[in-house]
């Protein structure tokens, strides 16, 4: 999976219902001003960050139909 596929992820995981940034921070144990750019082109979040937020997101959950697909060159 490439960094843009994995940003993609999740966002659409903290999109669904029931989720929002603060609440997918705190139980990735991240300060929620960690997440307050990340709808952003350019958000950039640290290794340590998106590893935080993947240990949240169940390891077979995949964003359903209507998610964005990261273009060619956000995914190389």
């Amino acid at each position: 999976m490439t960094i843009a596929q994995t940003l993609l992820r999740i966002r659409a995981f903290a999109a669904q219902p029931g989720w929002t940034k603060t609440r997918l921070a705190r139980e990735a144990g991240l300060h929620d001003t960690r997440l307050r750019h990340m709808d952003d082109d350019g958000w950039n979040p640290t290794r340590r960050t998106i590893e935080a937020l993947e240990s949240v997101i169940p390891p077979d959950w995949q964003p359903g139909p209507g998610a964005d697909t990261p273009t060619p060159s956000e995914a190389a």
